[in-house]
């Protein structure tokens, strides 16, 4: 493979964007090919490390270009300056004393824009007020780069000013380069190359300084190495509005990926800070750390918060594997009466949920029934869904006979009931089937065993059909109880309930599902009474379940009954019976010999002829 000059292309691609330095694609080409990304830790060779860390003078390289703005020069030499000077090094111009070269490349444009004259209400005019500029800054070391960062800077025009005549510029050169590098990330780009090569020393001495710019470089280098010792620093510059965009969203990144911080003090007391983007990054550096003492300061900084700062705080501790306890989490339930304290509780019961921790039922169950917000009424009953189902599923049967339940919250205990595994889940509603407490919400006894017999068919568990069919068939049973429970037992599809079954085909409340049941058997011991009802005048919804029935057991010993049935009907005239025997042949055999009685008299004798010859054979 033939090899690049990345040196030669980075010469060309900025020479070709200096035409199109407003082209963001032009500078994305340049960034993602010209600069290798500002990675901390690159490796460099021992012995060239160590005769760089020697070298007591540097030799700094610039190379700058503005488009039309003419004698425009950038600090970039003072800037680099000041930082070596912590290093105990000096910048010399004699290359034979340099121990490397340190490279600037930056190409910047000014930016117009056109505003009206004070006074003036037809006069506009374009003054240069904006700038932008973009660049890397590398090691070099024996005709070789070592290290590069790209940096990128821009002061865009500030909107809507007025001004009187004679203020302002026309020029280019005018622009406000200077505001542009100050919110780049040069500074900070100048502290990682001090950082790779003469250690963090430097970078903690420069944390004295009164110079904003390097302050806060150092401190970002540092805290983007794990080291705490610009931690305090770079929160109180984060605090502060003058950081740009760039350096903002570097210092919060920096904060946000911070590992196992020991002094969490000054995490603790920038929490309230007003910035968002530097509580979201306190929140998730304090999340981060394995210590119950923290976790619960920041669960205890929830009530002092907004809605806003809640849910990054909630959101970091829910992204956690472990270290939350009930003695954290139960305070948020309690939490009231001010902004945002809904979901606080919400999310406090969600949490609860995932800790599987069965001391959690009883203030989920409380929660469930006493908070006055649905939604953390909702989450608190899918926390509790969420525990062990032995633990949960007496309380989630107390909750849907509560009066102070909802229908969504019953919907979710609905579902977990009919989902939750366990034998412990099908036992406790066996045992609802015999329930005699009164319902809060409706006054009656048998809500709650009705409830319990609906719940069972959903689960579809052979282990109710004993309990339901002993329901079905005592004499004292509830009627509603007793209807309930046979489409239970139709649901679960066990042989067992055939008996009962067979006798209630003819009910104008379950008929379908009986029938429907007694399809899936594939029992023919069925077939008497589903031909037998098939002449019955019955709703037509309950014909053609019992015509699919007999499709679905599949036995041909019912065709002759069936040809019987349309004789009969073609007798007296009877077109229903007729159809229906019909109807029920077609489905049976699958063929498709229309309301032709002979036709089907025909292909029947066929099919017996056809028997004989092979039972001959």
């Amino acid at each position: 493979m033939q090899k690049i000059d990345i040196l030669a292309l980075r010469g060309t691609l900025l020479r070709a964007c200096r035409a199109h330095i407003g082209s963001r694609v032009c500078f994305a080409t340049v960034v993602a090919l010209i600069f290798p990304c500002a990675t901390y830790g690159q490796d460099i060779p021992a012995e060239k490390l160590m005769a760089m860390r020697a070298a007591r003078a540097v030799l700094v390289e610039v190379d700058e270009s503005y488009d039309d703005s003419v004698k425009v020069t950038g600090p970039f030499e003072q800037a680099i300056e000041a930082q070596l000077l912590y290093a105990g090094v000096k910048l010399t111009r004699d290359p034979s004393r340099a121990g490397f070269v340190i490279k600037v490349i930056v190409h910047g444009r000014a930016l117009s824009a056109s505003y009206g004259i004070a006074g003036a209400a037809s006069t506009r005019s374009t003054l240069y007020t904006g700038a932008t500029l973009f660049g890397s800054v590398s090691i070099e070391s024996g005709n070789a780069t070592v290290l590069e960062y790209p940096f990128e800077g821009r002061y865009p025009p500030p909107p809507g000013i007025s001004f009187a005549p004679g203020m302002g510029s026309y020029r280019p050169s005018s622009a406000p380069f200077g505001a542009a590098l100050e919110r780049s990330m040069f500074h900070a780009r100048v502290a990682d190359l001090v950082a790779e090569v003469y250690g963090l020393a430097p970078l903690a001495k420069s944390l004295k300084t009164s110079d904003k710019l390097i302050r806060f470089s150092a401190a970002l280098a540092l805290v983007a190495r794990a080291d705490e010792q610009g931690l305090s620093t770079l929160l109180d510059e984060l605090s502060q509005d003058w950081p740009g965009p760039e350096l903002r969203k570097a210092g919060t990144d920096a904060v946000a990926k911070m590992p196992g911080v020991h002094n969490v003090e000054p995490l603790l007391q920038h929490l309230p800070d007003p910035k968002a983007d530097l509580r979201a990054a306190i929140i998730q550096a304090l999340a981060r750390i394995d210590d119950p003492q923290v976790l619960s300061k920041l669960i205890g900084a929830i009530h002092a918060n907004t809605s806003e700062r809640i849910s990054g705080i909630l959101d970091a501790l829910d992204a956690r594997q472990g270290g939350l306890t009930m003695a954290m989490l139960i305070p948020l339930l309690e939490e009231r009466g001010w902004e945002g304290s809904q979901m606080a509780r919400a999310r406090g019961a969600q949490l609860l949920g995932r800790l599987r921790n069965s001391e959690a039922v009883s203030p989920l169950e409380s929660l469930v029934l006493n908070d006055p917000d649905e939604g953390v009424r909702v989450a608190a009953a899918e926390a509790l869904a969420a525990l062990d189902p032995c633990v949960a599923v007496g309380p989630l049967i107390r909750i849907l006979s509560d009066y102070r339940s909802s229908s969504k919250v019953d919907k979710v205990v609905n579902s977990a009931l009919s989902t939750m595994p366990g034998s412990c889940v099908t036992n406790a509603l066996i045992k609802g089937l015999r329930s005699e407490e009164t319902d809060r919400r409706t006054g009656s006894i048998s809500y709650v065993p009705n409830m319990c017999a609906e719940l069972l068919g959903l689960r579809k568990d052979p282990e109710a059909v004993e309990s339901l069919l002993a329901l079905v068939a005592a004499t004292g049973t509830d009627k509603d109880l007793r209807e309930v429970s046979i489409c239970a037992l139709c649901a679960i599809g066990d042989r067992r309930a055939m008996p009962i079954l067979l006798k209630e085909v003819r009910s104008h409340l379950h008929g379908e599902q009986v029938v429907r049941a007694l399809g899936s058997f594939r029992d023919s011991r069925a077939l008497p009474v589903l031909l037998e009802n098939l002449r019955e005048p019955l709703e037509e919804r309950i014909i053609g379940e019992l015509i699919q029935a007999i499709a679905d057991i599949g036995d041909l010993s019912a065709v002759e009954p069936l040809l019987a049935m349309a004789a009969s009907g073609a007798a007296s005239h009877d077109w229903n019976q007729q159809k229906r025997a019909f109807d029920a042949l077609s489905a049976l055999t699958d063929q498709r010999l229309s309301y032709d009685l002979k036709a089907w008299k025909r292909w029947w004798k066929g099919q017996r002829r056809k028997k004989s010859t092979q039972t001959l054979q």
